[in-house]
């Protein structure tokens, strides 16, 4: 018999963990706020930036998982995450993290207007996150 501690999750349950979704689609609503509150209207050509957000975001807390590996592996409220737990490759991580950091990129580079802008500050935050605050919180 196996407890929920020994058990091991599910493929789908381990991805939105590396990916923080809950916290990657709350930011996604954020932005989609924003960007309703600011064309007052629900328009089609705000799924595509949408998407490119939330790709960005979870790239990002994936990249922030695989940073934090060693130090969650230390810590008993964080070992149990994918990373830390074995239940996801590194190297793995790292690829999964670059791939929807990349796509992510490109969907936001893709928006017809302002993309040059857009693209920025979607790095500029990626840089931020991953560059700054990941080694600042410690």
């Amino acid at each position: 018999m196996t407890t929920r501690e020994t058990r091991r999750p599910g493929y789908l349950r381990l991805i939105m963990e590396l990916t923080k979704f809950r916290i990657s689609a709350a930011v996604t609503l954020t932005t989609a706020t924003g960007y309703f509150l600011a064309a007052r209207s629900l328009q089609r050509e705000m799924w595509v930036p949408l998407l490119g957000v939330l790709l960005l975001a979870s790239g990002s807390a994936a990249l922030n998982e695989w940073q934090d590996r060693a130090i969650d592996a230390r810590m008993k409220r964080t070992r149990g995450r994918p990373i830390p737990a074995g239940y996801i490759d590194p190297s793995w991580a790292l690829f999964c993290s670059i791939l929807l950091i990349l796509l992510g990129l490109y969907f936001l580079a893709s928006v017809a207007q302002q993309s040059q802008s857009v693209l920025l500050l979607g790095a500029l935050a990626l840089f931020w996150y991953n560059g700054f605050y990941t080694y600042l919180k410690r």
